[in-house]
């Protein structure tokens, strides 16, 4: 008998895939939202890079990041 586990770690990419969603619904404009998207994706690539960001969980490094990039562009 085989057992045939698929067991994944969930990165922060995939929590502010869902975040995105769930937050872009609110921003009409188009060319607002793509930026918005780019720039929270690069401060996420930025946030792995630092060991600090080991001692938190994917959802919460996904949530400020997130947060970050609203604030930041935020009108």
């Amino acid at each position: 008998m085989e057992l045939d586990f698929d067991l994944q770690f969930q990165t922060p990419n995939a929590f502010l895939g869902r975040f995105m969603l769930l937050f872009m619904r609110q921003i009409k404009s188009r060319g607002e939202c793509k930026i918005i998207v780019n720039a929270a994706d690069q401060f996420l690539k930025f946030s792995q890079f630092m060991a600090e960001s080991l001692d938190y969980k994917p959802s919460h490094i996904a949530a400020a990041v997130l947060v970050l990039t609203l604030n930041i562009f935020a009108s």
